[in-house]
């Protein structure tokens, strides 16, 4: 197998996965994504306030990951920076959240994908929300630093049963007529699932309507890119098959610019809700939208 062939095949793999192809309702102008995160870490929330690190403080968010947290600063010149939630040692300060962690790690300064750089952060760092209580900020913080040590510890069963009450809030969507694009538009079914996209699980709930496919995503790992509402004019073809060896996958290969080439792949719970949701979409005529 050629090495042009290798490009080609993921290129093309990308694609189909790729949040481009999908015609969602916004595009985002963040440069945090999921794929910053280890293999399997949830992103739960974020603020807006200011970072001091001692010398100057910068404007942006802190992005509260349940193994780490990530300041992402307004100016696009400098680096996001990632604290491992294992080493961070935090309090609550009179300006704010301040915490310790000796190193961080520095990720796409000036915008620029490249290899992580591993960075000596001594001193106090103080988060200043905008908005949020500290007091709120901490406490979620604390409660996934505990899962996190809990992980290394005893396992990641044991992490798991304690990120269940801080994330089981976070997992439910809903979906009301005030998401449709049309007001013309008859909601035919609600089902919950999950969006799969390579090393990206994202809950949420999809809803066929009679004109249009859409699925609207739940606050867990929702950084801005997963809600789509998509023409059933433009699906090609639905297929059932399979997600971590269990049959309640979905699969809806759709039109892209005028060629094939757009997959979405979904998760259910169950089989049967798997099946009615598979049901509602071959019964719904393929109304383009006016």
């Amino acid at each position: 197998m050629s090495a042009a062939f290798d490009v080609q095949a993921a290129t093309t793999a990308a694609q189909q996965f790729s949040v481009t192809e999908v015609p969602t309702r916004s595009k985002r102008t963040s440069r945090f994504s999921l794929y910053l995160l280890e293999h399997g870490e949830l992103f739960l929330n974020d603020y807006g306030g200011g970072l001091d690190d001692g010398r100057t403080t910068a404007s942006g968010r802190l992005r509260v990951c349940s193994r780490s947290l990530v300041f992402e600063p307004a100016d696009a010149r400098a680096p996001l920076r990632r604290f491992p939630l294992k080493r961070v040692e935090l309090s609550l300060s009179s300006d704010g959240v301040a915490f310790t962690c000796p190193r961080s790690l520095d990720m796409l300064a000036n915008a620029v994908p490249a290899p992580f750089v591993s960075v000596a952060t001594p001193g106090v760092f103080t988060f200043s929300p905008s908005h949020a209580l500290a007091a709120a900020i901490l406490t979620l913080a604390n409660d996934l630093k505990d899962a996190e040590l809990a992980r290394e510890k005893e396992g990641p069963h044991v992490a798991a049963a304690r990120l269940a009450p801080l994330t089981a809030p976070l997992e439910t969507a809903r979906f009301d007529a005030s998401a449709l694009s049309d007001f013309r538009e008859d909601v035919r079914g609600r089902f919950p699932c999950e969006r799969v996209t390579p090393l990206v699980k994202q809950p949420g709930v999809v809803a066929v309507s009679t004109a249009r496919l859409y699925f609207s995503p739940a606050a867990l790992n929702n950084v801005g890119d997963s809600a789509l509402a998509m023409p059933l004019a433009d699906v090609v073809a639905v297929r059932r098959g399979r997600h971590m060896m269990r049959r309640v996958a979905l699969e809806v290969e759709f039109r892209s610019r005028g060629k094939r080439s757009g997959l979405l792949r979904l998760a259910f719970a169950t089989a049967n809700e798997r099946d009615a949701c598979f049901r509602t979409l071959q019964d719904t005529p393929a109304t383009p939208p006016r």
